[in-house]
């Protein structure tokens, strides 16, 4: 038993678990095409399950400074927490060497890009809509700060941490 799965061990997960040939079958087995993107943890890739469902795939990379305690800590916190802004946790894969995480994929590429990046790229928002994602952010923020300190069996997850540490 790896150290990860001594970790999930009587971990009430509300996640489903997946098989590394589901993952591997659903992104073509990680190819390039694929690849949405890297962040702390790893590359992420975009996938279809059998049934139809988009899935960003999350691949702990061997260069991250992510562990196995953090991995299980995103799988608790995330899976933990529900709520309509916040991508959905659909599972987990622990396979071999291989750390997976599988979320809802979201289109458009991130909020930066829609508002700061390339002018094709741009979303068309006015200052009122502008104003409405950020307080909409801000109370995504504080949803998820009260919400780690309550769910005390994962432990605080400070914003410094989830910046660096997903996505």
């Amino acid at each position: 038993m790896t150290l990860v799965h001594q970790y999930l061990k009587g971990v009430d997960l509300q996640t489903g678990k997946f098989t590394l040939r589901q993952i591997k079958d659903a992104t073509n087995n990680f190819d390039r095409a694929n690849k949405i993107g890297e962040g702390g943890f790893g590359p992420v890739y975009k996938g279809v399950l059998s049934d139809g469902t988009v899935i960003a795939v999350k691949q702990l990379s061997a260069k991250s400074k992510q562990g196995n305690r953090e991995f299980v800590n995103e799988i608790g916190m995330i899976s933990a927490l529900q709520h309509p802004h916040l991508v959905k946790l659909y599972g987990y894969c622990i396979e071999g060497n291989q750390l997976l995480l599988v979320y809802e994929y979201m289109e458009n590429n991130s909020l930066a890009s829609a508002l700061f990046g390339a002018k094709e790229s741009q979303l068309k928002l006015d200052w009122p809509t502008r104003h409405r994602i950020c307080v909409g952010i801000a109370r995504g923020l504080a949803y998820l700060h009260e919400e780690s300190r309550i769910a005390g069996t994962y432990g605080y997850m400070a914003p410094e941490y989830a910046m660096r540490g997903s996505n």
